[in-house]
């Protein structure tokens, strides 16, 4: 008999199947009960179900589980119902998944030949079924095929607890090889079963150590139903387990005490007796049993842990402890391993989203784009996900429409409580205000996008141990740092901005602000207040023109960020007038300017700021960034004798009215000046060549300056001296070793001095120098050369200073190098070129590519003219490898490279124009694998040769040609094949590289191009 003692919608593991008055109270009671401690989902009851309408539920039963067990007893053949059950079992599981005889106090070999007792059975059902003697030889049947199986016999098997664990033993292993039973997608749990695996592989399962591992990740990912997920998956490896939920709020409820007091009793089978843990009898038993614990919400990890499982007292062998936290730090020093939960991929998300707001999978006709963004605002977050998605169930359109546009105004109420749980972590407010770490999570949120610098926020932060507040926050899941660049989930940072919103109705008694409209109130009602730490303010949002009274600041003493700046500011200086961008408000400001600014600003920027003067009481002693871009003034207030230290950059781009640049020799730590468009800069003043730090100097567009470039600082790394009026370079510019990327396009007035150029810089853009002669050098290390529209160059670019050796040297960065000068000659390394014509056919050797590395370089060059003017153009290389090994499929996988062609010096792409012959060089590298999969080795191994076409594309009205194409592969050992080849040179022999023209293929060209974009 069988029966059920879990609901009939559950999956059961294992099927058991008995005769009752043989076996309940006794082997079957035992063998059902270490089933259970073994969290093994089994089929049984004790009552005696055998009626018809429980039929059903067995049957379903039997489908489900995957084990099913038959105990064999002395009169288990005289129950016509344990009869049919076997052969129901037989029916259901021939074939499929396991059935395990289990023969107590029976010879095997009796049930299988039908002797004594069930030769009186068999004897008695046949003469009850004499008219269906069928039935009872499929009960034969059944009971031989069955008693053939593998099974377990219980002669000579005593202690009878010994042979339940073996059987027990045997069950579990054979479950392993099962998928788990656990249905997550019908659950809920996307993406689940990937993370259940990479926490077992941390587990170690097979070693009989004791290990711990932290699950940490911020507030909703899911850390709680993973940890869950894996305690359900392995608890029946365990001899013990426990899973105790919410401790940090069950701790501030009831105590640790109680909490250990609960996680005992789980784990000794709630046994309400439990000794304390101090008790040396408890410490024996925890030392010998095999132990699965689940901590799931520590605030504080350590002491927590600490607190219930302290670090002396011993666990079983192979025993396993899961922490979950918000806070990656505070699980180092006791875990194992630590495992960040991360976000859902964009697909996953997708799902989770539509089965809560659909109830499924599929997606209603007009919902797929809103689908979508509501799922990409919730950026992988399964809390979110689901809140949002249960939210918007049975909602209209336009109802969607309207919560998406809420959602970025203000974030769900479920979703910030959960949120904010990790700010309140970080410390409590008191009368001073937000803790220091506080401080430093809030600038974050509210006046720093996603991507900006770590060190530069760190200089920005006024308290001390910056590095440490930073890193800790991102311990906490409340930042995110990617090479050095940090960045904010959204729900995260709009948690924060509604904290500071928070704080008071009145905008001027607020921390922080950054809504226009309530820094428009605060300016021009004068309501600011010793509250206010910083303002942040687009100008380009502006309604209307603001009116800012002189005394709009006196109030705001406590002020450490004040930034007025508009995007819409561009490379000229100017706004985007052009495109449509223009600014129509202003910020108007009396003559007299403002009266007062905070001493203890740190970030000062004010685009377009409307006075000639600051205030002569500033004290900037704590100023570390001035941004003053296209303002009207005249010249800052300073002397080399003030206290400007801490200041880092200055940018006072397009500052048309600045008459001079004072000594700021103070300023120690300056690392980065813009004064590009400045008109009245003559000259480079002497005092620069004392900034030992300064790394990067923008002069561009200061079209008076002519000297003084003997004063630049050795340290500096990025220089632009774009559209100046210099003459030549000094001998002294070969001592600037450090300098990378040097921008001198557009010096009309250029003529020499290219010969004192540094060996290191990796960029160089000489756009438009229209009087320079020759480029009779270039530096060893050079990766991007802007020669363009050098209209009196006579001296051909040697781009072999850049290749060294004359080839592709074998640490050669194919990606990034790029070139472009006047010329109508492909360089004659180039062993594959064209005379006439943008695409080439190249026969490829055996060993064309590395055997043990997927990455393809090759170089390929243009000549070109743009008869005009294009907007954002860029270099198509098209390209179709070809094999031999089918000729019905001889085209392999196909793709295009895209090089942008940087004209006017790199400083804008939107117009670009060459009406003479230029040449282009550039490098390119494929990835083998990505275009051929896992096995590129093998399939390029048939790869025979390979077309190539180039074009040049962009936006705009423009006729472009191509006279001529050259290609420069790699082979093996990273060295171009230097002997020139052209078309008429081909003999069709297949060893080496060779070009050809074939008639199958789309790319192949004879002809010059010409083209017309109009895009």
């Amino acid at each position: 008999m069988a029966a059920s003692s879990s609901s009939s919608q559950e999956k059961y593991e294992v099927f058991l199947s008995f005769r009752g008055e043989d076996t309940r109270d006794g082997f079957i009671g035992h063998l059902y009960n270490a089933l259970r401690r073994k969290r093994i989902n089994t089929y049984k009851d004790d009552e005696n179900l055998e009626s018809g309408h429980k039929i059903s539920e067995i049957m379903d039963a039997i489908k489900e589980s995957k084990i099913c067990i038959i105990v064999f007893s002395k009169d288990f053949a005289s129950s016509t119902w344990c009869l049919d059950e076997v052969f129901r079992i037989l029916e259901c599981k021939r074939g499929g998944n396991d059935i395990i005889p289990i023969f107590y106090g029976i010879e095997p070999s009796i049930v299988r030949k039908q002797e004594q007792s069930y030769a009186v059975s068999f004897d008695k059902h046949e003469q009850c079924f004499k008219d269906k003697k069928d039935k009872v030889q499929r009960w034969r049947d059944a009971l031989k095929e069955v008693a053939a199986l593998s099974g377990y016999d219980s002669k000579n098997k005593s202690p009878e607890y010994k042979f339940i664990d073996e059987i027990v033993e045997d069950i579990l292993s054979k479950l392993c090889r099962y998928p788990s039973t656990c249905d997550h997608s019908k659950r809920g749990l996307i993406g689940i079963e990937n993370h259940i695996k990479e926490i077992e592989g941390l587990l170690c399962m097979e070693s009989m150590d004791v290990r711990t591992i932290g699950l940490y990740g911020m507030g909703g990912i899911g850390k709680t139903t993973l940890a869950l997920a894996v305690f359900q998956t392995l608890s029946h490896h365990f001899e013990s387990r426990c899973f105790l939920r919410n401790v940090r709020e069950e701790c501030e409820k009831r105590g640790v005490m109680k909490l250990r007091k609960e996680l005992l009793s789980k784990l000794f089978c709630d046994d309400k007796t439990v000794p304390s843990l101090e008790s040396t009898h408890l410490q024996e038993r925890l030392c010998r049993t095999k132990v699965l614990i689940v901590l799931d919400d520590l605030v504080d990890a350590i002491s927590q842990l600490n607190e219930l499982l302290p670090k002396e007292y011993k666990l079983g062998a192979g025993s396993r402890i899961i922490v979950t936290t918000r806070d990656a730090q505070l699980l180092k020093s006791r875990t194992d391993k630590v495992y960040e939960v991360k976000r859902l991929n964009d697909i996953e998300a997708l799902k989770l989203f539509r089965l809560h707001a659909f109830k499924n999978n599929c997606v209603l006709e007009g919902y797929e784009a809103l689908s979508k963004s509501v799922a990409d605002y919730a950026y992988g977050n399964p809390l979110a996900l689901e809140v949002l998605g249960s939210s918007l169930h049975s909602k209209s359109v336009e109802e969607w429409k309207s919560a998406l546009d809420e959602l970025q105004m203000e974030l769900n109420p479920k979703i910030e409580e959960v949120l904010r749980i990790s700010f309140n972590q970080l410390g409590k407010k008191d009368k001073k205000g937000y803790t220091p770490i506080q401080d430093v999570f809030l600038d974050i949120a509210c006046f720093h996008y996603d991507g900006v610098d770590r060190k530069f926020v760190e200089n920005m932060i006024q308290h001390s141990g910056a590095t440490k507040k930073i890193s800790d926050l991102i311990d906490k899941c409340l930042i995110i740092e990617d090479r050095n660049r940090l960045s904010m989930h959204a729900f995260v940072r709009q948690m924060g901005k509604a904290i500071v919103y928070d704080e008071n109705k009145e905008p001027g008694q607020r921390s922080r602000l950054w809504k226009a409209q309530d820094v428009r109130h605060v300016l021009e009602r004068n309501t600011g207040s010793c509250t206010i730490e910083g303002i942040l303010l687009n100008l380009f949002q502006l309604e209307k023109d603001v009116k800012v009274r002189p005394t709009a600041l006196s109030n705001m003493h406590d002020l450490r960020i004040l930034r007025f700046f508009h995007d819409a500011f561009d490379y000229e200086g100017k706004f985007r007038e052009r495109l449509g961008w223009a600014p129509y408000n202003k910020m108007h400001l009396l003559l007299e300017g403002i009266e007062y600014l905070s001493d203890k600003l740190r970030q000062f920027q004010w685009d377009l700021y409307p006075s000639k003067d600051l205030p002569s009481n500033f004290n900037p002693e704590n100023l570390v960034e001035l941004v003053m871009r296209g303002s009207q003034l005249v010249e800052l207030p300073w002397n080399e004798d003030q206290p400007i230290e801490n200041l880092m950059k200055i940018d006072l781009g397009y500052c048309e009215s600045l008459i001079q640049i004072q000594n700021l020799c103070g300023a120690i730590n300056l690392q980065w000046i813009n004064i590009e468009g400045c008109p009245s800069l003559v000259q480079v003043p002497s005092w620069f060549k004392n900034l030992n730090k300064l790394e990067h100097l923008d002069l561009g567009c200061c079209k008076n300056l002519k000297d003084g470039l003997e004063n630049l600082p050795l340290n500096i790394m990025v220089l632009s001296l774009y559209g100046t009026a210099i003459e030549a370079l000094p001998s002294s510019f070969r001592d600037l070793e450090k300098l990378v990327y040097l921008n001198l396009s557009h010096c009309k007035n250029l003529t020499g001095g290219i010969e004192n150029l540094p060996l290191n810089p990796r960029r160089l853009y000489l756009s438009g120098c229209t009087r320079l002669k020759s480029i009779p050098v270039l530096p060893s290390g050079l990766d991007f050369l802007d020669a363009s529209n050098c209209t009196s160059l006579e001296t051909s670019v040697s781009w072999s200073d850049i290749q060294q050796v004359e080839g592709i040297r074998e640490d050669y960065n194919f990606e990034y190098r790029q070139a472009v000068y006047p010329g109508n000659e492909i360089p004659e390394w180039f062993s594959h070129q064209t005379d006439d014509g943008n695409s080439s056919h190249i026969h490829l050797p055996p060993n064309w590519f590395p055997i043990h590395d997927p990455l393809f370089g090759f170089l390929f060059s243009v000549v070109f003219r743009l008869n005009g003017y294009m907007s954002s153009p860029y270099i198509l290389v098209e390209f179709n490898f070809q094999t031999n090994v089918n000729s019905d499929d001889r085209l392999r996988p196909a793709g295009r490279i895209r090089r942008t062609l940087f004209c006017d010096g790199g400083r804008e792409i939107y117009r670009c124009e060459m009406e003479r012959d230029h040449v282009f060089i550039a490098g390119v590298k494929l990835n083998l694998k990505r275009l051929f999969g896992e096995e590129w080795s093998s399939v390029c191994c048939n790869v025979t040769e390979v077309s190539f076409r180039v074009s040049i594309e962009g936006t705009g009205v423009i006729n472009w040609e191509i006279k001529k194409f050259g290609m420069g592969l790699a082979s093996t050992w990273g060295t171009a094949t230097k002997s020139k080849r052209r078309f008429s040179e081909c003999n069709g022999q297949a060893s080496g590289y060779q070009d050809k023209v074939d008639s199958h293929d789309p790319h192949a060209s004879s002809k010059r191009i010409k083209a017309q974009s109009n895009n």
